[in-house]
């Protein structure tokens, strides 16, 4: 597979993990029991944030997993633009759908 293929469907990941641990019921529990701690709170109420931090979590598991990131051919700078990449890519998915497709976005606001 190629590694555009492997970043693409890895920001498609680090978007619903970021949605589902910052909107669903399923993780409210989780986020209650942050908030008396201001850095974690403060982490997991901003989905940049989350985002950022969940990057990292899934490019940590592509590194280990063996796939080969090639981009320049240095291990350490491919890792850092795979993990960069992904969180942004991750953040345009997240407008394009909350502007375009979410039925929850306020048209006008």
């Amino acid at each position: 597979m190629n590694v555009v293929f492997y970043l693409i469907a890895a920001s498609f990941l680090v978007e619903a993990l970021t949605q589902l641990i910052q909107k669903s019921v399923f993780f409210s529990a989780f986020r209650a029991s942050f908030k008396e701690d201001t850095f974690f709170n403060t982490l997991l109420e901003c989905p940049y944030c989350t985002s950022v931090w969940i990057s990292m979590f899934v490019t940590l598991c592509v590194v280990l997993s063996g796939f080969n990131l090639v981009f320049f051919g240095n291990l350490v700078f491919d890792i850092f633009v795979f993990f960069v990449g992904c969180h942004r890519f991750s953040n345009l998915i997240h407008d394009v759908w909350d502007r375009y497709l979410s039925r929850h976005y306020k048209r006008g606001l």
